[in-house]
Parts: structure tokens; C-alpha cells; sequence
């Protein structure tokens, strides 16, 4: 999924704060898993990254809050900054915290030596399967050094898609949950109804 928020430089101007943290995009593609899976996950866990593409120039010590919502990961870690589609690293988005309980981690934008606009990072987060009964997101939002003056608008991907591999329907022409059932047939058949067949669909 891709999300864009934007900022007026005017605004940031108006302001004048000399830190700079704008605007970012969060890449990422959702996995869509079953509740009939999830309940059977066990121990089994997931790997996910999501990818932020800098569009602005961030300065040291620029503070970013992701928000996971929905499923909680066990763990979150950041990443190197890198500009030139990976090839080098000017900086380094650092984790400083993540509470499990709330599912805030809050990265800190440390050692830049370049421009950060048209760089990227990743923010990786461990996750139990069995944790995945709705729909999980993660949301970004920048902060100028470490105020609290928000920069831009919070960005927000989906890395879990949960859905049912089952649904069930009943005929119109009689609802098979209330119908009797006629005894004298070895109870195989409902009576006056035209037709006894349970009609299973599969997603």
C-alpha cells in the first residue's frame, strides 16, 4: 500500500524551526491470512518489513512514532538511511523504544551525513500468527528534533488482511436452520421442502 502525506514549506518556513522531518511514504504490500489458519497457528510467527521513502531532508535527532493498531508486533527495529537505491548509508533510522503493551515505537534519525530526501529505511517487526484476528496497520508520524510539533500528516499501511476461507447461505425457498425434519424418511429430509441440499461456499 501506498500513502503519501505532504507539507507546506511555507508553513515550516512560517515556523522557522531549522529541523526538517516532512514528509514520507510507507511501502508496503498486506498479507492476507485466515481466521481458520490464525486459530491454528500455534507458534508459528511472521517476519514483515515496511518500507519508508524519505521525501524531505531529515536532520539529526528528527524523532519519527510508528503505531502499529490492530496486532501488536513482539518486536520492532529500524533501519539504516540510504540514499542511491540502497547502495549508501547516510544515517540511521534508531530504535529508542517499543512498548509491546501499546504498540508504539518511537525511532530516532541519528548520524546523518547527506540528504535525506529520495532515501529510504525499513522498519521491521516480528509477529505471532496467532495474534492475527483483525486487521493490523501501522501508522508514521514525524516529529521536529524532540518537541511534540507534528510534521505533516501520520501515514498509514496495512500488514495483515484477515478474512474467513467460509461463508454459509440458505435458500429462499426455505431456511434449512428452522425446518423440521421428517422422521419417517431416517430424518435424511425436511418436511415440504423441495429440496434437502446444504449448499457449502469456499472462498
Amino acid at each position: 500500500m501506498n500513502n503519501m502525506f505532504k507539507k507546506s514549506l511555507v508553513a515550516v518556513a512560517v515556523l522557522g524551526f531549522s529541523s526538517s522531518a516532512l514528509a514520507a511514504e510507507l511501502d508496503n504490500t498486506p498479507e492476507w491470512v485466515s481466521s481458520e489458519y490464525v486459530a491454528t497457528a500455534g507458534a508459528e510467527t511472521a517476519s514483515k518489513t515496511v518500507t519508508v521513502k524519505l521525501s524531505t531532508n531529515y536532520a539529526d535527532n528528527d524523532t519519527i512514532r510508528v503505531q502499529f493498531s490492530g496486532v501488536f508486533p513482539t518486536s520492532v527495529a529500524g533501519g539504516d538511511i540510504s540514499a542511491d537505491g540502497g547502495i549508501t548509508v547516510i544515517g540511521t533510522a534508531s530504535i529508542i523504544s517499543y512498548d509491546a503493551a501499546t504498540g508504539l515505537a518511537i525511532l530516532r534519525a541519528t548520524g546523518v551525513t547527506g540528504n535525506t530526501s529520495g532515501s529510504e529505511f525499513d522498519i521491521s517487526a516480528e509477529f505471532d500468527y496467532a495474534d492475527v484476528t483483525e486487521t493490523a496497520t501501522v501508522s508514521y508520524q514525524a516529529y521536529l528534533g524532540n518537541s511534540e510539533t507534528k510534521i505533516g500528516s501520520s501515514d498509514t499501511a496495512t500488514i495483515f488482511g484477515v478474512a474467513s476461507q467460509f461463508a454459509t447461505v440458505t435458500s429462499a425457498a426455505g431456511d434449512r436452520l428452522t425446518a423440521t425434519i421428517d422422521v419417517s424418511e431416517e430424518r435424511k429430509q425436511f418436511i415440504d421442502l423441495d429440496t434437502d441440499t446444504a449448499v457449502f461456499v469456499v472462498d
